[in-house]
């Protein structure tokens, strides 16, 4: 439980970091030389950019905690690795949607949820991917130096 309360505290800041990654990655592909912290829509939601700022900030914190807390899934050994993807795919997903919609980042229709659950699956897959390529290199070079000194 120790390790799961660091792993939320931890993760806070990097899920910050992340969103101010984001949005000046954004806002040097699209914003024309502005930099556009957070959606136009979440000030008219909260009522000012500084709301919209704290908001913004504290749940892309409550979500980088959430990525971060439910971490722990992945060392449970007795799971398959089929398994431990789905639950935390449904884990992340969830507060990932919800928080994205409250936010802004995805248009308030069915065809913006759609497209940015879409576009968070991809980039869901090609991070297991190559996490999943990583430690499948580590599993095998341990075993060839197991196999070596049998030798």
């Amino acid at each position: 439980m120790k390790k799961i309360v660091s792993r939320v505290l931890y993760s806070f800041p990097i899920g910050i970091s992340c969103s101010v990654g984001i949005s000046l990655f954004l806002s040097l592909l699209f914003g024309e030389g502005k930099y556009y912290p957070f959606a136009a829509s979440l000030v008219f939601f909260t009522g000012s950019e500084v709301k919209a700022m704290l908001l913004q900030t504290m749940l892309s914190g409550i979500l980088g905690s959430v990525f971060g807390g439910m971490s722990f899934i992945w060392e449970i050994e007795r799971w398959s690795i089929l398994k431990q993807t789905a639950v935390y795919f449904l884990s992340v997903s969830i507060p990932m949607m919800g928080i994205s919609y409250l936010l802004y980042w995805m248009e308030h229709s069915l065809n913006g949820f759609l497209l940015y659950f879409l576009i968070f699956v991809m980039v869901f897959f090609v991070v297991w991917l190559f996490n999943f390529a990583i430690y499948w290199f580590k599993v095998r070079r341990i075993n060839e130096e197991l196999d070596l000194e049998k030798k």
